[in-house]
């Protein structure tokens, strides 16, 4: 099982490079994490909506980070992508059920 200081540099650290290799429309849509160095008793997890980005959780997450909370919105797979659109990445919003 890994440590909560293990953890917390793959948060922030690892995810960050592995984001970096995404052909993201803004570096600055990626995962956000505000994480205290020790464990807290209360964690808030945010999941952004199919246009959004984690972004949107900035002033929320810094006041419950400040309240006491760790808090973790993660980049959801396919969203905040650009580049040439296909099977491997579609559209944000795709006009049929399928992807060419």
């Amino acid at each position: 099982m890994a440590s909560y200081a293990e953890i917390k540099t793959v948060l922030e650290t690892d995810l960050r490079r592995r984001e970096a290799a995404y052909p993201l429309m803004d570096p600055a849509m990626g995962s956000q994490c505000w994480l205290h160095s020790q464990p807290t008793d209360r964690v808030c997890l945010f999941f952004h909506g199919f246009t959004a980005s984690p972004r949107q959780f900035q002033p929320l997450g810094d006041q419950l980070y400040r309240a006491g909370y760790n808090v973790l919105a993660p980049l959801l797979p396919g969203h905040g992508r650009g580049g040439d659109w296909g099977k491997d990445n579609p559209p944000p919003s795709p006009k049929t059920r399928e992807t060419t």
